[in-house]
Order: C-alpha cells, then structure tokens, then sequence
C-alpha cells in the first residue's frame, strides 16, 4: 500500500509497513472481537412485565372541545425498580377499559417496599356519542357523562366526508 504525504513544497511517497496487511490485521481482529463478544450464549435477560396494582382513579374533564378526558391513576408499585410501562386502551360500546402494565428489570436488586405512583391517561374519547361512559383500569371503575356528542361540526366550506 503506497501513502502520499505533503511535506511543504516537497511531495513524498512512501510504503506502508508490511504492504497494508495491517490495516486489515487490525479490522479484522477488532470484527472478530466484536463478533465473539456478541455470541456468548447467554440469553439478554427479558424485563419482567405485570399489571400496576391501582387504589384509585379519577376522571378529569378538561375544559375544551371536543372534551378531553383523563383517567388519574393511583396506586403503589412493590419496589424501587418497577415502573409504568404503557396503557392499552380498547372501548366497547360505551366501556372504556385500560390495562396498565409495568416493568422491572430482571436480576436487579431492588428495595421491596410500596412506592406510590400517579398516572395519568388521555383517554380516547374524540367522536364519541353523547351518554355515560364507564372506564375500567386493571380493574378499578369510575364512570362521565358525555351531555353532547363529542364531535368537532364540519368546518364551514368543507365538503361533507361521503
């Protein structure tokens, strides 16, 4: 492998040691390294997945339109470790149900002992009907009353949606 370099005015060429095998020496080490570090055998350990333990639940309407609505949470997760995760939310008719899902590292060593948590939830409520509405959180229900549907009107010059 030649190098060129530029020493003032002057222009050099000079070899590489041992014909650019070193370069590749060194890649392919450094691929090899990588590679084996890789293919230990030993699985990623999988977090540990459950349900939020919830003691309460509020519903927030928000002063807006369409309505908001939000479903405050709360309860106590069973050490320093486990976290919220996501809410899932399905509706059936006109029940609204959120499971709640927390996760913890597996293998860590947490401090067991109730830490209280609160969450929040916007639920999905945009385009829904006039009536009440009973939300269900791993378990725990409270239940809102929509007065007027929760519909945006058509804009004026929109065409209507066929």
């Amino acid at each position: 492998m030649t190098r060129t370099t530029h020493d003032g005015p002057n222009l050099r060429r000079r070899e590489a040691p041992f014909g650019g095998w070193s370069l590749a020496l060194a890649l392919a080490g450094a691929l090899g390294l990588a590679l084996g570090a890789c293919g230990t055998g030993a699985p990623t350990p999988t977090p540990i997945a459950g349900l939020a333990p919830v003691d309460s639940l509020d519903l927030l309407m928000l002063e807006s339109f369409p309505l908001q609505v939000h479903a405050l949470v709360m309860g106590q997760l069973p050490d320093d470790c486990t976290v919220i995760d996501q809410a899932v939310q399905q509706r059936q008719d006109n029940y609204i149900t959120v499971t709640l899902t927390t996760v913890r590292p597996f293998g860590t060593a947490c401090r067991p002992g109730a830490v209280p948590y609160e969450h929040r939830i916007p639920l999905e409520v945009a385009g829904l009907r006039a009536g009440v509405y009973t939300v269900s959180v791993n378990g725990i229900t409270n239940s809102f009353e929509l007065t007027a549907d929760n519909v945006l009107p058509p804009s004026p010059g929109a065409s209507p949606s066929p």
